[in-house]
């Protein structure tokens, strides 16, 4: 409304310049000094319009500002592209020189843990563990409302910033902040400290709460996903990917490995006579040691390799970029310590032997259902051949 009432009075002060100062026939020199002070006036009108409007932004664009950052705070769809946002939108409505996001991780819960900073000051850093029993996080953790201190520093009402004594030294007087849920539980905290002793007030709380509920929402809405994402794709009991996931990343590996010219191996192996384990000492023995086994396989193998639960007792293997007979040692090494763990829980101790079998792509198959086929059928002959060993898979003709 402000650029358009600037529009209309700047049109009327142009239109001013040919009906009041100009001189027309038939008027009274009197007459055509109050024009000319009538054309002055409105000049001087719209000059302070113009600077009304230069300092005053329009609500209307400031309501934008915010609606522009708060959709981006519920589309983005990483945790970095989230907190970039949150940087945004709070650095556009607030002067501040520290912002802190930290939360209470359910399997952590004596401790604040920051997952996001930005600001000159080094601590709190991202991954620092603050208490929740004491000091200004744990305060604000346990306000019921938004708070707002300005001079904390000569008056706190906690005994410590980070660790006792420190109000003494700390550069930040001021402090913006509130306890919201990023979770099912009233589990984060965001906060922004300033050097101005006197920077924030009550009438910073609306935007505030605004934007921190809506970065709350996202931030919840980020971590469902994941956990939904994590659910569908990885073994629930031993923590690496199930046969679905498995399938596709194998489908994927040898696309790329046919694309470049590389050669990719499959590791197909089985815990031998796992049926007696459970029958002696019960499934829940059983699921200690197919996760004891799973550790096994992911610290023999190197970050590039891809680890999978196929089903029941039997684990998969994708190495990239890697011929068979050249990680004859990796299976090797895995068979091996698998072969002498000295699994014990509840006082029984036990033991338990691998079969394992290779083949390689696109050597022993042209795609991944046959590659799964070679590696299978080398796996099935180690078990024939007495167990606990490494077979790589022979075609029938004789050839490796």
């Amino acid at each position: 409304m402000k650029k358009a009432g600037f529009g209309v009075s700047t049109a009327i002060w142009v239109f001013g310049l040919f009906v009041w100062v100009l001189p027309l026939p038939g008027t009274s020199r009197w007459m055509d000094f109050v024009r000319v002070f009538l054309w002055i006036l409105l000049g001087l009108s719209l000059y302070l319009l113009y600077s009304i409007t230069e300092k005053q932004p329009e609500s209307g664009e400031e309501s934008d500002t915010i609606t522009r950052y708060l959709t981006r705070l519920n589309t983005v769809t990483t945790e970095e592209e989230l907190f970039q946002a949150l940087r945004d939108v709070l650095s556009s409505e607030f002067q501040y020189d520290k912002l802190t996001v930290c939360r209470r991780i359910p399997h952590e819960p004596n401790v604040l843990t920051v997952i996001y900073t930005d600001g000159p000051g080094d601590t709190p850093g991202s991954g620092d563990a603050l208490s929740v029993k004491e000091g200004l996080w744990a305060y604000v953790l346990k306000r019921k409302n938004p708070v707002v201190l300005n001079q904390y520093r000569d008056s706190a009402p906690f005994a410590f910033r980070l660790s006792a004594g420190d109000l003494r030294h700390t550069p930040y007087h001021s402090l913006l902040g509130w306890s919201v849920h990023l979770d099912r539980y009233k589990s984060g905290i965001i906060t922004l400290e300033s050097y101005n002793p006197d920077e924030y007030s009550e009438k910073d709380l609306d935007t505030f709460n605004l934007i921190s509920l809506n970065f709350a929402s996202a931030y919840h809405r980020l971590t469902t996903l994941d956990a939904l994402k994590r659910f569908a794709t990885v073994d629930g009991l031993t923590g690496v990917l199930n046969h679905r996931a498995f399938k596709e990343k194998l489908f994927e590996e040898v696309y790329r490995a046919r694309r470049y010219d590389h050669s990719l191996t499959l590791m197909m192996l089985d815990l031998d006579d796992f049926k007696k384990v459970n029958d002696t000492h019960g499934h829940l023995y059983g699921d200690y040691m197919l996760r004891i086994v799973a550790d096994i396989i992911k610290n023999n193998i190197r970050m590039v390799d891809i680890v999978a639960r196929y089903g029941g007792e039997e684990f998969t293997v994708i190495l990239a970029n890697a011929e068979k007979e050249a990680v004859m040692g990796t299976a090797q090494r895995i068979r091996q310590k698998i072969a002498e763990y000295p699994f014990e829980q509840g006082g029984i101790r036990a033991s338990v032997t691998a079969s394992i079998g290779m083949a390689s792509f696109p050597e022993d198959s042209h795609d991944g259902i046959s590659l799964i086929q070679a590696a299978d059928d080398a796996m099935y002959k180690a078990k024939r051949t007495g167990k606990n060993r490494v077979e790589i898979y022979k075609k029938p003709n004789g050839g490796s």
